[in-house]
């Protein structure tokens, strides 16, 4: 998270010092000129989601990622042109992709999709350069709706806590693309590793991650 958080905050400041500089005419008018001190509109987007159980190489062996995909409704406090704050109600797909083997009676191996489809709340703060681009950071606050897990889902967390980075670039006064990627800061659940007596040995926390290529549309 460390690592993600640093190349992040690289990348702005690159784009801060040099592309802004080397590129005038890219500077902020459509920004400024869409400036209110309270903005609106609904976003979408869609990538990747994975469930990461940390310290145990097997778990990941067997997980591969998931569609994801979200729609939220955008709204924003700008107290300066520089900097806003947003909250972003609405509704997000994450989970994983699972390889799931059968030892009794013996069975070839298959894929079942574990999707865990979430109420979201992200709040974060923006930070604007003086440009089209833009850096955010935040957590996001969800709680689970439903699964389609096909079995007692009773060992997942109703709720789930993820802390959110992205960047976004201005295409016109009404448009924003950008990229987000989010990290789980609460367990989803708990894995039991049992041994080949089916007795639990040890226990491995199971975290949601996802990364999505997002659209914004401000009213």
């Amino acid at each position: 998270m460390r690592t993600i958080l640093l190349v992040a905050a690289v990348l702005f400041a690159a784009i801060q010092t040099g592309f802004c500089q080397e590129n005038p005419s890219d500077k902020a008018p459509l920004r400024n000129e869409s400036f209110k001190k309270f903005q609106w509109g609904l976003q979408t987007g869609a990538g990747i989601a994975h469930i990461n159980a940390r310290k145990l190489s097997s778990f990941k062996d067997n997980v591969e990622p998931l569609l994801s995909f979200s729609g939220n409704i955008y709204l924003a406090y700008h107290p300066t042109r520089h900097f806003s704050i947003s909250a972003e109600p609405g509704f997000i797909r994450k989970g994983s992709t699972y390889k799931i083997t059968a030892l009794d009676p013996p069975q070839p191996a298959r894929t079942v999709q574990w999707q865990l489809n979430y109420l979201d709340l992200p709040v974060l703060a923006h930070f604007y350069s003086r440009c089209k681009w833009s850096a955010y950071a935040g957590p996001a606050f969800c709680v689970l709706v439903n699964t389609n897990i096909p079995f007692d889902d009773s060992f997942l967390n109703k709720t789930d806590l993820s802390g959110l980075i992205g960047i976004t670039y201005t295409l016109t006064p009404h448009f924003d693309i950008g990229l987000r990627y989010g990290h789980g800061l609460t367990s989803i659940g708990t894995i039991t590793v049992t041994n080949e007596n089916g007795i639990g040995i040890q226990d491995f926390k199971e975290y949601n991650q996802y990364g999505q290529l997002l659209l914004r549309y401000r009213i």
